[in-house]
């Protein structure tokens, strides 16, 4: 239960710093997904067991890198598709991405 209160959170203050301005209309960057971030934070869970035993710049390093680690692995796959409903109700429009044929046909045209 406090993982999934810790993963709220930091998705929660992800979003809130990661939003739009007023004068943006439209989100250029995946929030963090609150589920994908708690399967993120339970796999790396022995990682982060082991960096509350570093300490001075060894542990900054570890923190870090798990950071890193986790924002990677938490990022919503679905937000060009499908917004959040909170990310609709505060008016945070996602301009939907390229279809997927149109992206393989490029990728094909390429070779």
């Amino acid at each position: 239960m406090v993982g999934s209160i810790i993963a709220n959170l930091i998705a929660h203050r992800h979003r809130m710093t990661e939003a739009p301005s007023a004068g943006e209309h439209e989100r250029t960057q995946p929030p963090i997904h609150p589920q994908v971030m708690g399967r993120a934070m339970g796999s790396a869970s022995m990682l982060i067991a082991a960096a509350m035993d570093l300490q001075g710049p060894q542990a900054e390093l570890k923190w870090q890198w798990i950071a890193d680690h986790l924002y990677h692995l938490g990022k919503d796959p679905n937000w060009r598709r499908r917004s959040s409903i909170l990310d609709q109700l505060r008016g945070w429009p996602i301009a939907p991405g390229r279809p997927r044929k149109a992206r393989l046909s490029s990728r094909a045209r390429l070779n």
